[in-house]
């Protein structure tokens, strides 16, 4: 009898199959061969049915202890990332792979080029976001600068870096750092750095957005500082189209950085790297091709200028990075002019100053009436906090689903509400900075049971009880120490 043809593949492939479970799980089968193997595995959907067979179990003891081998062998680093493969395919391998890999991250690794497969580099990256040694900020900012093609890897190495950063000021520290031992050797380092750099600055700018870490006091300096270091050894680009390119990404994160970060954008040092790209591009005019990112920064300085403006607040400083964003300075000039024409509304010496430019001395506001005037707005921050918080749940859950269903039903309208949301997402981060520029924060989950206090809670009806069900959380503000000081805003308990 003839075998048909898928007969005749059905076989094959389960010949392949077994053959491959055998290779993966022999003590003498070499790392890329047990690599290779564990693909054909995945690609023939046996992990899962094979996890708790004696074959898998031997091959992933066999990952796990050379994931633990000293040394700078790349097999070595190849391990974790097969063994971090393996988890993502079967998650009940997971929690017993992470526990057994905390051992192999007790001291640096050796570095992530050393593996020459870029998907190797990614999942080895998603072992160090999951680990917490102290080395690994720094290893993954290396990483991040050595890595030339894998963006994937290059991605996922910037979030994991941000993660493990508490600001991003310490985060692009860390990237300085890592660029300025960079030595390529080709025939123009500098436009070789520049273009690696062109590509970081794109996975940053992304990661800033969805990040919720606070900028740092020093954010401007540090992004200077990291540019001037990148090319201490060589010095800037030469070649035209990595300048211009490289100086529309810097340009474009910092756009990202001070719309999602109000402390920032209202700091003129933040701004600095602009005049760096400003040099960088020939210093005496912007080129054109720049036009689209420097036009959205003169918009971030103007409403800058406009918020600080309301505070009845004159900044010389910042009003001045208009005259490094643009070609002119009477352009400059008719900006603030025009800024306040549209807001009459300002107090009378904020206008003055920027029709004219000029300062009038006056005299500083008390400390405890700045204070005083502040806490009357606590109570309306604590509110918008909660309401902020709402949103960010109500979004992550809506998200998937409803532009889902939007792509089918109304494709039209996919864009502006992928916009809309991402919008939101971004207003209720910026309401969680400003809470902590005051120390607000929420005492409280809905819907969590809690111990009463009549300090924090009011209760809705008549039988108060030990514990309670949170119905709305109240508004606190915390102490240096991370304890609650005052209620600003008690909650609801029932």
């Amino acid at each position: 009898m003839i075998m048909s043809e898928t007969t005749l593949r059905q076989q094959n492939a389960q010949t392949q199959a077994a053959d491959a479970l055998s290779l993966f799980s022999a003590p003498d089968t070499s790392p890329e061969d047990r690599r290779d193997a564990l693909t054909v595995l995945i690609s023939n959907n046996l992990v899962r049915n094979e996890a708790h067979s004696d074959s898998m179990r031997a091959g992933l003891d066999i990952l796990l202890t050379q994931s633990n081998e000293a040394g700078d062998s790349p097999w070595r680093l190849l391990a974790i990332a097969e063994c971090i493969r393996l988890s993502q395919v079967d998650k009940r391998l997971a929690s017993q792979i992470f526990e057994n890999l905390k051992s192999a991250f007790r001291q640096p690794l050796p570095p992530l080029q050393n593996l020459a497969v870029a998907d190797d580099r990614l999942n080895l990256v998603r072992a160090c976001a999951q680990m917490t040694s102290d080395w690994i900020p720094s290893y993954l900012a290396q990483g991040i600068a050595e890595e030339e093609g894998g963006e994937k890897a290059r991605i996922e190495a910037i979030n994991a870096l941000l993660a493990k950063s508490t600001t991003l000021s310490y985060a692009i520290k860390l990237l300085a750092a890592a660029f300025s031992t960079l030595r390529p050797s080709t025939e123009s380092p500098s436009d070789t750095i520049g273009r690696r750099l062109i590509r970081s600055f794109q996975g940053l700018r992304s990661a800033i957005i969805e990040s919720e870490i606070e900028a740092g006091s020093d954010i401007g300096k540090s992004l200077y500082d990291f540019l001037v270091d990148a090319f201490s050894e060589y010095g800037r680009p030469t070649n035209e189209k990595v300048k211009i390119d490289l100086s529309r990404e810097i340009l474009s994160t910092l756009h990202e950085l001070v719309r999602t970060r109000i402390s920032a954008a209202v700091d003129p040092t933040t701004y600095r790297v602009v005049a760096y790209c400003r040099r960088m591009c020939g210093e005496r005019s912007w080129p054109e091709e720049l036009s689209h990112p420097l036009d959205r920064l003169v918009f971030d300085v103007t409403e800058a200028l406009l918020l600080i403006g309301r505070q009845g607040t004159c900044d010389q400083p910042l009003r001045e990075q208009l005259d490094v964003l643009v070609n002119h300075k009477e352009r400059a000039r008719n900006l603030t002019l025009k800024l306040s024409a549209r807001n009459p509304d300002l107090p009378e010496s904020v206008r003055k100053w920027l029709e004219t430019g000029r300062l009038k001395e006056a005299q500083p506001a008390s400390e405890p009436a700045i204070e005083s005037a502040m806490n009357r707005v606590d109570e309306p921050i604590g509110i918008a906090l909660s309401i902020a918080r709402d949103l960010r749940r109500m979004i992550d859950t809506i998200r998937t689903p409803i532009l889902s269903n939007i792509e089918i039903f109304e494709p039209n309208l996919l864009n502006p509400t992928s916009q809309l949301l991402n919008d939101a997402r971004i207003l209720a981060i910026q309401m969680q900075h400003i809470s902590s520029t005051r120390s607000i924060d929420l005492y409280g989950i809905v819907g969590e049971e809690i111990e009463f206090s009549a300090k924090y809670f009011i209760v809705a009806g008549e039988n108060p009880r030990q514990k309670m069900i949170v119905r709305k959380p109240a508004v606190v503000r915390m102490r240096t120490d991370g304890t609650i000081g005052e209620v600003i805003v008690k909650g609801i308990v029932e």
